[in-house]
């Protein structure tokens, strides 16, 4: 047994280290995409656009107003037909989308520091009255706390069944309420983290909450279509507002106490008296789900912000509009004065925050760092500093005059792999997931190098060329080629009519051979990108492919339930392997180039003579069906792993299993031997996407 797997625990990555980040790449259908290595590393952030319900809160009444391709791809009543006509004219178009993009894209920013945090998306944050704590509450059913000053996280709370929607301090800072999907609102008692008190009645899920300034009562919104108001002493339910007829998204208790805002659903603001609940005014204006308010610091105006991709600044005593901000291309999340009351800060889904000047309602500037939808902005108390958050799972803090980025605290990036490969020469390991991001990680230390995000669709495979100098990614577009070195993007490999489920190099490098759903092989010149063959023969969907060290042959395999040999020069086909009681998932030549060996779904690893194509050992491992094999580079081990959760390593000449590792929670779905053969790295595909290093031992 492997009894402790290499660990490289939390990452911090220093600006002044020299690690390099990748250039920003156009973003076009975006996916989430999170990872951990080992113990829980992560990896930072891909630009990413959730494509379901929004962070602040899960309403049941969608309401799109605005034309999102991303979403329209996961429409399941659409036609194969339509699928593929608007995936053609995303591809014509993606020349122009990516000049587009990279003509807008603000010079990349690159953080100071790397905090591990959150485990999903994050809904809100909050500095405390005295700005030296920052709080964070996510998706990941935890809040969070950080020193403000240093990012250092100094506790998490556990106590929410589900995510949290929203939190909010008390005005001595002593209380922290928080809350989301289990209706519940729980307060938290912020020096020692204990739990204070469990306020129920709501009936569907809690999103926002507000303190009054005296600290005496705590209002809660939510699905509801409710406003409560609580004792937040003793948490005694108090008072229910009741008058919008739908989803409650936002709330804010003026600076003076004398009035409560709320923003919903069904498109209005309404006012409501701070001190009796009763109804003072709606406010009509807005086109779109109202999904944030918040007083000046006078008590005077009220800003809000909108789907309908606008801020509103309005008169509190009369009702009326005094302003319309317009600058967001997306839904506006959030928006918060400045202290002084001079600037207003705003978030949006267009993955951008964007600091007014309230007079004159121009753009003063706008921050851009963010990899997804920024659903929460909060100014320090001294108004020197911003915060804001994301579902990128990071919160980012801004110099409030400048907008220059200062610090990154970085949620895990939890998200299944499918893909792993080590370069060449060993130093670098490629993981690619349910994403569009493949990370490089020191193949060493674990110590994360640079991402290539923004990739057109989430990968299926990575691999190396033999040189190292180019990185190949297969997804369910084509397959995409890398400089490595520089990260530049080369060009596209377009002929697949489904997903690509597999790539890899010829051992001299000049070509590439990619399989996929289509249920072909199919042949690529390196240099030009040009098609060269197409092989067809297996009748259905085609999962794996490997050259045979000399280059000569390739093999596939694939739902069939047959492993193939082809004449990797013409194409021709050589021979048919297997019994087709298995699906094959996974296909390797030894490098010695003898034996093949192919896991599939019979709970065993298959190895064939290559030059006779009649079968040699079976390598029996249970019930579960096996998704990855891979050979040491000296043909002595064969490393397996699949549905079980457990890797083997088998001693080729007796059959016998020398080591096992237990994976913690899914499947294994890669597997690569590094180059000296001395250490074996996997990737699960549980949500926390963890990858194993592991140190082989030689029988």
């Amino acid at each position: 047994m492997y009894e402790n797997p290499v660990q490289i625990g939390q990452i911090a990555i220093p600006a002044k280290a020299g690690i390099q980040s990748s250039p920003r790449q156009p973003r076009i259908l975006k996916q989430l995409f999170k990872i951990k290595i080992i113990a829980y590393r992560d990896c930072p952030p891909p630009n990413v656009l959730d494509s379901g319900s929004l962070p602040a809160l899960h309403s049941s009444r969608k309401r799109e107003r605005v034309f999102q391709p991303e979403r329209i791809l996961n429409m399941t009543k659409m036609s194969r037909i339509r699928f593929n006509f608007l995936r053609l004219a995303l591809l014509l178009a993606s020349p122009f989308l990516i000049y587009s993009a990279l003509a807008q894209e603000n010079a990349p920013v690159h953080p100071s520091m790397t905090l591990a945090g959150h485990t999903h998306f994050i809904a809100a944050v909050a500095y405390s009255p005295d700005g030296r704590t920052l709080a964070s509450g996510g998706w990941d059913g935890k809040v969070r706390f950080w020193d403000a000053e240093t990012g250092g996280l100094l506790r998490t709370l556990k106590g929410h069944r589900g995510s949290i929607y929203g939190i909010a301090f008390s005005p001595d800072g002593k209380t922290l309420a928080s809350g989301g999907r289990d209706m519940k609102v729980r307060l938290w008692n912020v020096q020692t983290g204990a739990a204070l008190k469990t306020l129920e009645g709501h009936t569907h899920f809690v999103g926002r909450m507000a303190f009054s300034p005296d600290g005496k009562t705590l209002a809660s919104a939510g699905n509801d279509d409710t406003i409560r108001l609580w004792d937040a002493q003793t948490g005694a339910h108090l008072q229910t507002l009741k008058g919008h007829t739908s989803d409650i998204y936002a709330i804010a208790y003026s600076p003076d106490g004398s009035t409560i805002a709320t923003g919903a659903d069904d498109d209005t603001i309404r006012l409501w008296d701070g001190k009796t609940g009763a109804p003072l005014q709606t406010l009509l204006g807005h086109t779109a789900r109202v999904r944030t308010v918040y007083f000046s610091p006078d008590s005077a105006t009220l800003a809000s912000g909108a789907e309908d991709d606008m801020i509103r600044l309005w008169d509190v005593k009369t009702g009326a509009p005094l302003k319309k901000i317009v600058g967001h291309l997306h839904y506006v999340t959030d928006v918060k004065y400045a202290p002084d009351g001079k600037t207003l800060a705003s978030a949006s889904d267009d993955r951008t925050v964007r600091v007014w000047d309230v007079k004159t309602g121009a753009a003063l500037r706008t921050l851009s760092g963010h990899e997804s939808y920024v659903v929460s902005v909060a100014y320090s108390p001294d108004g020197k500093r911003l915060a804001s958050a994301s579902n990128d799972s990071a919160i980012r803090l801004w110099d409030a005059s400048t907008g220059a980025h200062l610090q990154t605290l970085l949620g895990h990036r939890s998200k299944e792999l499918r893909a792993v490969a080590y370069s060449p020469d060993g130093k670098t390991l490629a993981t690619g997931g349910s994403s569009p991001a493949v990370c490089v990680w020191d193949a060493k230390t674990g110590a994360y190098l640079w991402k290539l995000d923004d990739l057109p669709s989430a990968p299926r495979a990575v691999a190396y060329s033999p040189d190292g100098k180019t990185l190949a990614v297969a997804s369910s577009l084509g397959v995409w080629l890398w400089n490595a070195p520089t990260k530049a993007y080369l060009r596209p490999l377009m002929g697949h009519q489904g997903e690509v489920t597999d790539v890899v190099f010829s051992p001299d490098g000049k070509r590439i051979a990619s399989v996929g759903m289509d249920d072909t092989a199919r042949l690529w010149d390196i240099k030009t990108g040009g098609l060269l063959n197409t092989l067809r023969g297996h009748v259905s969907f085609v999962y794996a492919a490997a050259y045979s060290p000399d280059g000569k042959l390739l093999a596939t395999g694939g739902l069939d339930r047959t492993a193939r040999i082809w004449d990797a020069q013409t194409g021709q086909h050589l021979n048919t392997l297997g019994d087709k009681k298995a699906v094959v998932y996974d296909v390797a030549f030894s490098p010695d180039g003898k034996t093949l060996a192919w896991a599939g779904g019979g709970g065993a690893v298959q190895l064939w003579d290559v030059q006779t194509g009649s079968p040699l050992k079976t390598l029996s491992a249970g019930a579960g069906k096996m998704y990855a094999a891979a050979f040491s580079p000296d043909s002595r081990l064969l490393a397996s792993a699949g549905e079980e959760k457990v890797i083997r390593v088998w001693d080729i000449k007796t059959g016998k299993v020398v080591e096992t590792f237990s994976a913690e929670g899914a499947p294994i779905r890669s597997l690569a031997f590094s180059p000296d053969g001395k250490s074996l790295a996997a990737a699960d595909e549980d949500y926390s996407g963890r990858i194993y290093l592991l140190a082989v031992q030689r029988p």
